[in-house]
């Protein structure tokens, strides 16, 4: 009886082995053919990416693409024995001067491609601490309509509502993100009290302490001309000193998507890694491209702050790095940071012999880079000159020791809307019913003849505004 009980086990066990060997084969041949479409979907994917590199109509020559590639792997072995360079140490606070807006309401009109005109309501989607003292801001509308493209480099010129202040207030800033997304990316460095008489930065204070998701800000169309341009293939030489490396994120993103195997060399300068924002981003894109690399300089690196790892040099960005960098000058720069920053590169930058045509930079201020002031480029009408605001109705006679017309302005209690005081944006501009006016630093938003930018204007003889 015990026999044939074993006996029919084994028989069980026979046809169940016999059951499992089609399925066993089966999976083998999936498993195989699976393979096999992997090899073909990576051999493909490779096809793919070399006939794009091979249409690519670059004009950088192989020998300055290996020469720069060869400079920034001997800076990253070597970084240790340079010595601090002698630039006066920036401040990286960039927020604007707090102040108080007319309130309106949004007047938005959306267009078929997405842009507008006015004021537009986006909701806070999402909000990202970049480091302790930057947060990202990602903006969706609320209407659900598509969102204006921009170029990267271009700001929001934004309106915010602040709990405490009269009136709205408006800043201007970056776009930190890419173009062609579904949404707005800023990201806003909290400016800090470094003396007890200095008041901090207004907004940038309430979007890193108290903005929530689901708050409501209000945004002009992207604007401002400190773009790239994608159209020039030459190496593109990017300089971020603190939170100017918002609009040179946007460029990164631009270029990666346009001409990723175009050489670009970014040179970011902060105090130390507390400061350090986009720092797993950047390393991120640097391993996945060979044309793209980066150079991070602590000018006051903590204890903890490791040379190779967290940065490369100790000390400041400047032309002396530049060179070993990039010994050929035939590149594009685009400077961001603040004025110490700008003015020692900017000056740098024209002693070595780099056209003006070749060098962007973004003005965060009238005071950002010292340029010729040309003041008495227009003569100036002798005598009293009288600037009348249409809106109110209030005549005032120009002092010389305004700044400008939109100081003039407030002195008389006219608001005008403004954001940048510096003329890039655009916000303030103003209908010029009659008269002329000059602009002695010079302006970057574009401006109709019938209209002006009372922010760094001044007038040449008797005027009329409207407002």
């Amino acid at each position: 009886m015990e026999l044939l009980e074993n006996s029919l086990q084994v028989v069980g066990i026979a046809i169940c082995v016999l059951a499992l060997l089609p399925l066993a084969f089966w999976a083998a041949q999936s498993w195989s053919l699976l393979r096999h479409n992997q090899r073909q979907f990576r051999n493909s994917q490779e096809l793919l990416r070399q006939q794009i590199l091979a249409a690519s109509d670059l004009r950088v020559t192989k020998k300055q693409r290996d020469l720069s590639t060869e400079s920034v792997a001997n800076f990253e072995s070597s970084d240790r024995q340079l010595q601090e360079n002698s630039i006066d140490e920036p401040s990286d606070c960039l927020d604007k001067t707090p102040i108080n807006q007319i309130d309106m309401v949004s007047d938005s009109q959306v267009q078929a491609d997405g842009t507008w005109l006015g004021f537009r309501q986006f909701r806070v989607e999402q909000l990202v601490k970049e480091t302790a003292s930057c947060t990202s801001v990602y903006l969706a509308p609320i209407d659900g309509e598509p969102i204006a493209r921009f170029q990267a480099g271009q700001h929001l010129p934004l309106r915010f509502s602040i709990p405490g202040q009269p009136k709205p207030v408006i800043r201007c800033y970056s776009l930190s993100g890419g173009p062609g997304k579904s949404r707005y990316r800023i990201s806003v460095k909290a400016m800090p009290a470094h003396q007890s008489d200095h008041v901090p930065g207004l907004v940038s204070n309430f979007v890193n302490d108290q903005l929530k998701e689901g708050d409501i800000i209000e945004s002009k169309a992207p604007s401002g001309s400190f773009v790239l341009d994608l159209d020039d293939s030459r190496p593109v030489i990017l300089l971020a000193g603190g939170i100017g490396i918002t609009p040179m994120i946007s460029m990164i993103e631009s270029i990666q998507a346009h001409s990723p195997d175009r050489l670009t060399i970014l040179l970011y300068g902060v105090h130390n890694k507390t400061e350090h924002a986009f720092a797993d981003y950047l390393g991120q894109i640097k391993k996945a491209s060979d044309h793209f690399h980066v150079l991070n300089c602590y000018s006051n690196p903590q204890p903890d702050d490791v040379q190779g790892k967290d940065f490369h040099v100790k000390g400041f960005v400047s032309i002396e790095l530049i060179k070993r960098l990039m010994p050929n000058p035939d590149c594009q720069f685009y400077l961001c940071g603040p004025p110490a920053f700008m003015n020692s590169l900017s000056e740098s930058l024209e002693a070595w012999g780099v056209p003006a045509s070749q060098v962007y930079s973004e003005a965060f201020g009238p005071a950002s880079i010292n340029k010729p002031q040309p003041i008495d480029s227009i003569p100036v009408a002798a005598g009293a000159i009288e600037v009348m605001f249409g809106k109110t109705g209030k005549a005032v006679v120009w002092s010389p020791e305004c700044e400008s017309l939109l100081e003039l302005a407030e002195s008389h209690g006219v608001d005008i809307e403004f954001g940048c005081r510096a003329g890039s944006c655009g916000t303030c501009s103003t209908e010029l019913l009659a008269g002329e006016v000059q602009y002695p630093e010079g302006i970057q938003a574009a401006c109709e003849p019938s209209e002006c930018l009372p922010c760094v204007a001044r007038p040449v003889g008797s005027l009329k505004l409207g407002a």
